[in-house]
């Protein structure tokens, strides 16, 4: 799992000028989908960077952040369907 440190430096490179960014991450999930298409199959691997208000943002993997992200996570990510790599922790009353 990544840290809320690494989850910092990620919406860091994000977002330079916005310093509380990362408090609005919910979780980071790498997913690797595959779509039939006819007789071919067509894979993609992205990590979506969700935010608490239901957005999200799509980091694709032929991106430098997409690398980084891996980097800090520890290669190799998951081969099939999806990993959390960070999770908020709900607010404690």
């Amino acid at each position: 799992m990544l840290t809320i440190q690494e989850v910092r430096e990620i919406c860091r490179k994000l977002s330079p000028q916005d310093d509380e960014m990362q408090e609005d991450v919910s979780c980071v999930v790498y997913r690797q989908e595959v779509f039939d298409c006819g007789d071919m199959a067509i894979t993609e691997r992205h990590i979506d960077i969700e935010y608490c208000y239901g957005e999200y943002y799509e980091v694709q993997e032929d991106t430098s952040l997409f690398s980084s992200i891996a980097a800090l996570y520890g290669l190799p990510l998951p081969q099939k369907g999806e990993a959390v790599l960070y999770q908020k922790e709900p607010d404690r009353p």
